[in-house]
């Protein structure tokens, strides 16, 4: 719900065109830029070290349990419905969030893409 507020708040208060707003997520960050990426046709958006939803990531550590949690982003899922041109910034030895997981959200999205893995 922050995210939303500030993007709002860049649109009503200073009058920021939509054209003109780049969207950054990094890791987490990345489920909240995905939801508004969605719902409004900004500029841009920039996803560092992207996960494709929480249940995924956990399941890489938790195995078959991580099937008993909720799920608050479903980014694979939204990457396919985003309305913006899309950066995904990954890097390949990442011990948090799979490279696969960037791999995935590239080869869901719609729009004009890029992944980018450096090691």
């Amino acid at each position: 719900e922050n995210a939303r507020v500030g993007l709002r708040f860049l649109v009503e208060v200073l009058n920021w065109p939509l054209d003109g707003i780049l969207l950054f997520g990094r890791s987490i960050g990345c489920g909240p830029a995905l939801a508004l990426a969605v719902e409004q046709a900004v500029y841009g958006v920039i996803l560092v070290c992207p996960f494709m939803s929480i249940r995924e990531l956990c399941r890489e550590f938790l195995g078959s349990v991580a099937d008993l949690l909720g799920e608050r982003f479903p980014n694979l899922e939204r990457v396919r419905r985003i309305k913006s041109p899309l950066l995904l910034i990954h890097g390949q030895k990442d011990s948090m969030v799979p490279c696969e997981h960037g791999q995935a959200l590239y080869e869901a999205c719609r729009r004009r893409k890029l992944l980018v893995c450096p090691e």
